[in-house]
C-alpha cells in the first residue's frame, strides 16, 4: 500500500499495485465478521487488513462486474452485479438460481443497491424500476410498482418498508404510501434527491440532508449533478457529523478533507473505525477513525526541520533552509527568514539553536550570540567573552533567566538579563578532562535542575556546582530526559534505562525483550514519551514508583498506520504531537496516541481432515478414520497492526492451556476420539489478546471404542475367563474326584475288612461262651445257647455282607446277643431294650454292628467285673429333631475302674473297630455319626455306671 499525506487528513491509498483487481471500485461493505468486501468491475474482493482475496465467475459469481453487496441477518452476503441475477454468498459458496431453487422466483434484472429493512428483510429494485423484490429468510416476494394516473414513466429513486403491509415509494417530486398489494394509500409531494447511505435512507437538496420524513438533519450545500449511482453518497457518523461525497471531493459536513482523482461512489467504515472511500477509477482510500484528531499539512516547507517548539498551544519550527514557520490550522505560515549575513558572520551553528520561553530565536556563532525580537528580525548581536568559545556548543537549556550552554567538554551558564551588557558575565560549571566528554543532557523542569553524563559518570547541577552522583549506575548514556521523579535514558549499547532520582540509591530498571534498537526519546508530558526505534515508535507510560522505589512503566508499540515513520523531528505538548517529515507536518491529538489499539479478530476458514474439507462452523462431526491428520486454517482481521501473534488451546476437559502458534494453520496429528474445543486468540504488538474464537468438533469413536464392541469384548473376555476358570476348576475337581474315588475305594475296602473282622470276633467270643457252658456241664443251657448262637451267626453273616441294615435288624441282633449273655451269666446280667414308638426301626438304615459292640463293651467291661445280681444294661432308642439317638447305659464299674483293671495298651477290639468304621463312613457316605462314651456319677460323685450315646443324623437314612 502507498502511504500519502493529504492536504488536511492522512489517508492510505489502495490500487491495482496494492492488490486490487481494478481501480474502478463501486462500493464496499464491512460484514459482521470484520471482513471488508470491495465491489469492482473485475470481481468481488475480500480484505482482512493484509491481503485481497478475489472472487470471480470461476468461483461461482454470476458476473465479474459487481456493483454492491449487503449482509442480511442470516449472514448471507447478497451481491448485485451488472447482469442483475439474484446471488448471495454463504459459507464460501455462491448461491444463484442454478443451485438454489427458491431464487428462481425472482424474474427480472436486479442490479440496484440492496437495502436492509428494520425487520431484517432485504429489498432490491429492478433495473427497469417497474418492480422490486423482498427477501426474508428463504422467502421471496415480488411486487409490481404502481403507476400514477397520467404518468407513463417510472423513475423510482428509493423505497422503504414501514410495516408488514405498508411500503413507501419515493419518486422525483412525490412520495407514495402503498400496501402489500401495491394499492396507493397516500400521495404527497417530495422534492428531494435520494442519497445512498449504509445506515438509513437519506435525502438531500442544495440546502442539506433530510430524513425520509423530510426533516432537515444537516444544513449543507450539496450538488445535484446526475450520476450513475445515487447522488451524493453519504455516511452518517453521528447525528451532527456526515461524510458527504461530491464528485471528486469528500467533506466532513462542510469541510473538505479529501480530494480524489475520480468520482467517489461509496463510503464505508470497518470494525476498527477506519473509513473507506470507493472511487470510480482511483481505487480505495482509507481514512483514519478520528479525522478531526489527525491532520496533515503536505508540501508546506522545504528542507529539514532542525528546531521546533510549542508555545502557548502554537507550533513554531525552523528548517535548515533558514525558514522560520508556524502551523495555523491545517496550513503552515512562514514567519521570517534568517538573514544571510547572520549565517555568514562567523559561521552559525544549528546545534545550539533554541526558541526561548519568550518566543525569541537564539543562535550562536564562534564568538557571538544572535537574539531575535520575537521570531522575526532584527537580530541583536552579543560578543562572547574571550575565554568562551561557542563553536562547540551542542545544546542550550533555559531555566528561568538562566541559559546553560553545553559543548562536548564544558557547561557554561549565562544570565539572559546580562546579554545587553558588555562584557558578558558567565560561570563555568563544568570542564571535562582531556579524556572526558559530555554526552547526554537533560533538564528537570519541575525542579529547575540540570543533569548530564560524561565518560566518568552522571552529574547533577545544584547551586551552580556539578555534583557527581556516585550511587548512580555507571552507564554510558547517549541521551536522557527527565520525567518527574524519573530519568529515562538510552545507553550506547541501545538499552532503555529508567531511574528513580527521588531516592538515594537510585533504583533503576531497563526494558527487556523489546527486540529493537532505541534511537531517540521525545517527551510528551511528565507521564508519557515517544521512543523512536529502528523499525517503529513506542509509547512509554510512566507510573508512580512502587513501595521500594523501583520504577513502574510500560511500553506499547504505536501501531497507527497514519503516523509517518522515520520522522525528522517530533515535538509535543500536552494536547498535540507533531511529526515533521519531507515537507509535511502531521498533527495528532495525544489522546489518539495513548488510546489502546483495537484487538484483532480471528476466524476459522477451513477444517480439513485426511479425506475431505468441512465448513469451519459449529457441529463438525468426523469419523475416527479421517482424524489421523487434521488441518485447521485461521484468518486474522486487523486494520492497524503490521505484526500479529497467535495462541491456541485445544482441550477436551474445559481446561485451557495456551500455546504459541506460528503461521495461520493448526495441524493435529492423531488427537484421538472425543469432543474437543479449539480456541484461538491473537494480538498485535500493542493490543491485548483478542477474545478467543471457539470451534467445537467431535471425533467419533472407532468401532473398537463403541459401547457395543466394548460390551461384546467384555462379555467375550468374561466368558473366556469363566471357561478358563471352569476348565482349570474342572481339572482340579476331576483330579480331586479321582483321588477321592481312589480314597473311597480304599476306605470302602477297609470298611468291608473291618466289617468282616466283626464276625470272627463275635464268633470267637460266642464259642468261648459255649465252651464255658460245656465245661460247666450245663448241657441244656449250652444247647439253648447253641440254637440262639446259630441264629445269631446267620443274622450276622447276612448283615455283614451289606453296607447298611435296618435299625430293627441291628436291634434283633443285640437282643439275641444279650440273650446269649444272659444264658451264660444267668443273674449276673440283666438287660432292657426301650424303643420309642415314634422310631420306625424298619425304615431307618444304619451300618451293621453299629450298636452291638457298645452293648458288648458294657457287658464285658462294665457288668461282669462287678459280679452283682443287679447288674443291668439298658438300650434306649429315640428320635429328636431329625436325629436318631441310641443310648446304652449300664450300672457297671465305670470307665475309670475298668481301665485300671486292664492294661493301658489294651482296648476293646469291637469299640476300636467301631470308631474306625465310623470315620470311614463319614468319608465314604458323608454320614454324620457321632459316638460319645461317658462315665455316670451320682450327686455325691460316686460312679454309677457308663453311658454310650450314638447320634445319627437321619437325613438321607
Amino acid at each position: 500500500m502507498t502511504k500519502i499525506y493529504a492536504q488536511t487528513t492522512p489517508y492510505i491509498h489502495y490500487g491495482v499495485e496494492q492488490g486490487l483487481p481494478s481501480d474502478v471500485v463501486y462500493s464496499a461493505l464491512s460484514d459482521s465478521k470484520g471482513y471488508l468486501w470491495v465491489a469492482t468491475d473485475k470481481g468481488l474482493c475480500r480484505y482482512n487488513g493484509y491481503d485481497f482475496t478475489l472472487y470471480t465467475t470461476q468461483d461461482g459469481l454470476p458476473d465479474n462486474e459487481v456493483f454492491s453487496c449487503w449482509e442480511d441477518p442470516e449472514h448471507r452476503l447478497w451481491i448485485s452485479t451488472f447482469k442483475g441475477l439474484l446471488c448471495y454468498l454463504k459459507d464460501g459458496v455462491f448461491h444463484t438460481a442454478a443451485n438454489t431453487h427458491w431464487l428462481r422466483q425472482g424474474n427480472g434484472i436486479y442490479n440496484s443497491f440492496p437495502c436492509l429493512q428494520h425487520d431484517g428483510s432485504l429489498i432490491l429494485k429492478s433495473g427497469s424500476g417497474r418492480n422490486f423484490i423482498e427477501i426474508k429468510d428463504s422467502t421471496l416476494r415480488q411486487f409490481s410498482i404502481p403507476l400514477l394516473p397520467g404518468c407513463t414513466d417510472i423513475s423510482l429513486i428509493g423505497l422503504k418498508k414501514e410495516s408488514e403491509n405498508l411500503y413507501c415509494l419515493f419518486y422525483p417530486g412525490y412520495r407514495l404510501s402503498v400496501d402489500s398489494s401495491m394499492r396507493i394509500l397516500e400521495q404527497n409531494p417530495f422534492l428531494l434527491n435520494c442519497c445512498y447511505n449504509r445506515n438509513s435512507l437519506l435525502f438531500s437538496d442544495t440546502d442539506g440532508i433530510y430524513s425520509d420524513q423530510g426533516v432537515l438533519l444537516l444544513r449543507s450545500r450539496l450538488s445535484r449533478s446526475p450520476m450513475m449511482f445515487p447522488n451524493n453518497p453519504l455516511f452518517r457518523i453521528s447525528p451532527e457529523a456526515y461524510w458527504i461525497a461530491e464528485d471528486k471531493a469528500l467533506r466532513l459536513n462542510d469541510k473538505i478533507l479529501l480530494r480524489t482523482k475520480a468520482a467517489i461512489n461509496f463510503i464505508e467504515r470497518d470494525t476498527a473505525g477506519h473509513y473507506w472511500v470507493a472511487t470510480g477509477g482511483d481505487g480505495l482510500y482509507k481514512l483514519n477513525n478520528t479525522p478531526v484528531s489527525m491532520q496533515t499539512a503536505t508540501g508546506q516547507y522545504n528542507g529539514k526541520v532542525v528546531c521546533a517548539r510549542v508555545l502557548s498551544g502554537k507550533l513554531f519550527f525552523i528548517t535548515d533552509t533558514r525558514d522560520i514557520l508556524t502551523l495555523t490550522g491545517a496550513h503552515v505560515q512562514p514567519l521570517s527568514h534568517i538573514p544571510t549575513r547572520v549565517l555568514e558572520s562567523n559561521r552559525t551553528y544549528w546545534n545550539g539553536l533554541r526558541i526561548t520561553d519568550e518566543g525569541a530565536l537564539l543562535l550562536h556563532s564562534i564568538l557571538y550570540f544572535h537574539l531575535s525580537t520575537g521570531m522575526k528580525p532584527p537580530y541583536r548581536h552579543f560578543k562572547a567573552p574571550e575565554d568562551v568559545v561557542l563553536a562547540g556548543v551542542k545544546t542550550i537549556f533555559e531555566a528561568g533567566n538562566d541559559l546553560y550552554f553545553f559543548s562536548s567538554r564544558t557547561l557554561t551558564k549565562f544570565h539572559k538579563k546580562d546579554l545587553p551588557n558588555q562584557p558578558l558575565r558567565y560561570l563555568k560549571i563544568f570542564t571535562a578532562g582531556l579524556d572526558d566528554r559530555i554526552f547526554a543532557k537533560a533538564m528537570d523542569r519541575d525542579r529547575k535542575q540540570i543533569w548530564f553524563s560524561s565518560t566518568t559518570g552522571v552529574f547533577k547541577v545544584r547551586n551552580d556546582t556539578a555534583l557527581r552522583q556516585r550511587r548512580f549506575p555507571a552507564l554510558p548514556f547517549r541521551q536522557f530526559e527527565c520525567f518527574g521523579p524519573y530519568l529515562a535514558g538510552i545507553t550506547d549499547d541501545s538499552k532503555l534505562i529508567l531511574c528513580n532520582t527521588d531516592t538515594e540509591h537510585y533504583p533503576w530498571d531497563s526494558s527487556r525483550n523489546q527486540r529493537c534498537l532505541w534511537e531517540h526519546i521525545y517527551p510528551i508530558d511528565r507521564e508519557h514519551a515517544i521512543l523512536s526505534t529502528n523499525k517503529d515508535y513506542r509509547i512509554l507510560y510512566l507510573y508512580p514508583p512502587d513501595a521500594s522505589g523501583r520504577p513502574r512503566f510500560s511500553l506499547r508499540v504505536l501501531e497507527n498506520p497514519f503516523v509517518p515513520l522515520k520522522a525528522d523531528l517530533i515535538v509535543a505538548d500536552t494536547n498535540y504531537c507533531y511529526f515533521f517529515k519531507s515537507g509535511t507536518v502531521t498533527t495528532i491529538k495525544t489522546t489518539v496516541l495513548f488510546a489502546p489499539a483495537p484487538q484483532p479478530l480471528v476466524h476459522f476458514t477451513s477444517f480439513r481432515s485426511a479425506r475431505r474439507t468441512y465448513n469451519a462452523g459449529p457441529g463438525i462431526i468426523l469419523p475416527y478414520t479421517e482424524a489421523h491428520h487434521i488441518n485447521i486454517s485461521i484468518d486474522p482481521i486487523v486494520y492497524t497492526g503490521a505484526e500479529i501473534h497467535f495462541q491456541y488451546s485445544l482441550t477436551s476437559d474445559g481446561k485451557d492451556e495456551w500455546l504459541p502458534l506460528a503461521g495461520r494453520e493448526i495441524n493435529l496429528n492423531d488427537p484421538g476420539f472425543g469432543s474437543y474445543t479449539l480456541k484461538v486468540r491473537a494480538q498485535t504488538l500493542s493490543s491485548s489478546y483478542s477474545k478467543a474464537t471457539v470451534l467445537h468438533f467431535i471425533i467419533l469413536k472407532p468401532y473398537w471404542a463403541a459401547w457395543w464392541f466394548i460390551t461384546l469384548c467384555s462379555i467375550t473376555f468374561i466368558a473366556l475367563v469363566w471357561l478358563t476358570i471352569h476348565f482349570v476348576s474342572w481339572i482340579k475337581i476331576r483330579r480331586k474326584q479321582r483321588q477321592h474315588e481312589a480314597d473311597m475305594k480304599y476306605q470302602q475296602s477297609e470298611y468291608k475288612a473291618l466289617n468282616a473282622l466283626m464276625n470272627p470276633h463275635f464268633i470267637f467270643n460266642s464259642l468261648n461262651n459255649i465252651q464255658g457252658l460245656i465245661n460247666k456241664d450245663e448241657k441244656r443251657i449250652a444247647n439253648e445257647y447253641l440254637v440262639i448262637f446259630s441264629d445269631l451267626i446267620r443274622q450276622n453273616m447276612h448283615n455283614v455282607s451289606k453296607g447298611f441294615i435296618s435299625l430293627q435288624q441291628e436291634l434283633n441282633l443285640i437282643e439275641n446277643y444279650l440273650t446269649l449273655e444272659k444264658l451264660r451269666f444267668k443273674d449276673l446280667i440283666h438287660y432292657e431294650m426301650l424303643i420309642d414308638e415314634e422310631v420306625d426301626a424298619e425304615d431307618i438304615m444304619i451300618p451293621p454292628l453299629m450298636i452291638q459292640p457298645l452293648v458288648e463293651n458294657a457287658v464285658k467291661h462294665g457288668l461282669l467285673p462287678r459280679q452283682s445280681t443287679d447288674s443291668k444294661v439298658t438300650v434306649t432308642v429315640y428320635e429328636k429333631v431329625n436325629k436318631l439317638y441310641v443310648e446304652i447305659t449300664d450300672n457297671g464299674i465305670g470307665i475309670t475302674q475298668s481301665l485300671e483293671s486292664q492294661s493301658h495298651l489294651h482296648e476293646s477290639f469291637g469299640l476300636s473297630n467301631l470308631k474306625k468304621r465310623t470315620e470311614h463312613l463319614k468319608k465314604i457316605q458323608q454320614r454324620d455319626i457321632d459316638i460319645e462314651v461317658s462315665e455316670q456319677k451320682d450327686g455325691s460323685g460316686r460312679v454309677t455306671g457308663t453311658r454310650a450315646l450314638i447320634t445319627i443324623v437321619l437325613d438321607g437314612l
